[in-house]
Formats: structure tokens, sequence, C-alpha cells
């Protein structure tokens, strides 16, 4: 096999795995809609039931938060096969396909992150502690790769949670520079 035809192989798993990755996306809007609703209801009534005005930031942070959540659980757990991989890859960034593949899919993997790292000192004021927020993205990470393990849906991957908690402390970063 040449070079050039292992690069076309390379790309044509790429475009596979990002066409993939975008019908995941498209497949998880109804279920993130029907949580922002329900969030925002929940929101409407506790502010009626307490009395206490939710600053419209924070509401709307309040109400993307769950929706944000769900839409990570759905492309990375619940849209996937059941029982299909049962894999546990505690070698970070070592990738078949070559360095390229491997700084984009820790790229896609720091991406899907960054709005938890924004998302979370705005919802809950203890979030504003960088060694909490780190904490909660790490956490997150796990839950979601322990999760892929469990249920055989993805590779229990080392490189994943560290570059979702990387992910998730450029999030808080840039949330820190614009307050």
């Amino acid at each position: 096999m040449t070079k050039s035809q292992l690069y076309k192989i390379i790309i044509y798993r790429l475009l596979l795995n990002i066409r993939e990755m975008l019908f995941s996306c498209v497949k998880a809007i109804p279920a993130g809609i029907f949580v922002g609703i329900v969030t925002f209801f929940l929101m409407r009534l506790y502010q009626k039931r307490t009395g206490r005005i939710i600053e419209k930031r924070r509401r709307t942070a309040i109400v993307l938060s769950p929706v944000y959540i769900m839409f990570v659980l759905q492309v990375t757990v619940f849209l996937r096969q059941f029982g299909s991989i049962y894999e546990i890859d505690l070698i970070p960034f070592d990738r078949p396909g070559g360095i390229r593949y491997i700084i984009l899919y820790a790229l896609a993997n720091a991406v899907i992150f960054i709005p938890l790292g924004v998302l979370n000192p705005i919802v809950c004021k203890k979030m504003q502690s960088m060694r909490l927020c780190f904490l909660a993205g790490f956490l997150f990470s796990c839950l979601i790769e322990s999760m892929q393990l469990l249920l055989g849906c993805g590779r229990f991957q080392t490189e994943d949670i560290i570059m979702n908690t990387v992910g998730e402390i450029i999030g808080y970063v840039i949330w820190r520079t614009y307050k």
C-alpha cells in the first residue's frame, strides 16, 4: 500500500466519523429541546413559588446546561449501539492514522467540553473556582467514559478524559476572561 492510498483511507475514515458525529448531533436535538423546555418551566415555577428573580444571563445558562449535558450524553452514549465495544485504552494519544488524526480527535474532545466550562460558573457560584470547575469536567468525562465501558458503546480512553478536561478549563478561562 502506497502512502497516498493510506492517506486516502485515513481521510475517508475521518470523513465517515465526522458524518456519523453530525448525524448523532441531529438525532440528539429533540431530546435536548425537550429537556430545555422542561427546565425552563421548572425554573419559572421556582421563581413564582419563591418570588426570587434570576438574572437573565443565569436563567439562560440554567436552561442551556441540561440541554448541553443531554446533548453530550446522547452523542457520546445513548445514540450508540450498546454491547458492541468493550475496550479500555490507557495509553493516551496512541491512535492509528497518524498525528493528524490524533490532533483532530483530541481537538474534537476538547471542543465538546468548552461549553461546560463556560456554563458551570454561571449556573453554580461554587464553580467559579477553577479547582471545582476542573473537578466537575474531570468527573463528567469519567462518567461518560465509564458509561461507555459499562454499556459497551465506546472505548474507555484516558485521552478523552484528558482532552475533555482541557476543554472544560478552556471554557472556564473564556468565562473568566469575559466575566
